[in-house]
């Protein structure tokens, strides 16, 4: 009768041992992730960092399947890799991936695209600064269209933790960038103007 206590406690201490597992891999997954970020901010080769990602990524999820209840001790990393491999892609092919490409849950790729908004921000705050404004409006196009289409389903917190209020304070950032992108374009189209307007006199 005792072995149905021990063979209890056998599964669970197994399962113990795979959520540190999953802990310590989603440690490396994140400082990975974070990295990507950077690089990618700055122009930098990625792709032996996204390799390293998607091998952790899979361990994982291999893991996961065996005790899916504990996605939650992965789920901030899976996040941050949806993150970090949907900004580079935008910047570097011009597309977002599916969560089937990605090879995380659904959830976590919600969170992660609407995160990918505030990389996308500091990316638009940049181009400005370079005076790119068309690139700017390209970009904050991209970001309008993904929040709209997240913020049409209203998903429980229970399914997606937290999706709600992201695409809240994405909605107010981007309401933010409309103004500093407007007034971008007044200036610039203002020191055009006298540009050529120099540029004439120097002639007469």
């Amino acid at each position: 009768m005792l072995s149905f206590i021990e063979s209890a406690i056998a599964q669970l201490k197994e399962k113990d041992s795979i959520r540190e597992q999953i802990i310590k891999n989603s440690r490396e997954l994140v400082r990975i992730s974070r990295s990507i970020v950077v690089n990618t901010h700055n122009s930098n080769d990625v792709k032996d960092l996204i390799q390293q990602s998607k091998e952790i990524v899979n361990n994982i999820i291999s893991m996961l399947k065996i005790y899916p209840d504990l996605i939650d001790s992965a789920r901030n990393a899976l996040q941050e890799y949806a993150e970090a491999f949907i900004f580079n892609l935008i910047l570097t092919e011009n597309r977002i991936p599916s969560f089937m490409e990605l090879n995380i849950d659904p959830a976590s790729y919600l969170l992660g695209i609407s995160d990918a908004l505030g990389e996308l921000k500091r990316e638009i705050i940049k181009k400005i600064d370079q005076w790119n404004v068309d690139e700017a409006a390209k970009l904050l196009e991209l970001m309008r269209s993904i929040n709209s289409e997240l913020s049409k389903w209203d998903l429980p917190d229970a399914i997606a933790p937290g999706l709600r209020h992201k695409v809240d304070v994405n909605r107010h950032l981007i309401e933010d960038l409309e103004m500093i992108l407007s007034e971008a374009k007044r200036t610039h189209e203002l020191l055009l103007y006298i540009s050529k307007l120099l540029s004439s006199l120097e002639k007469i």
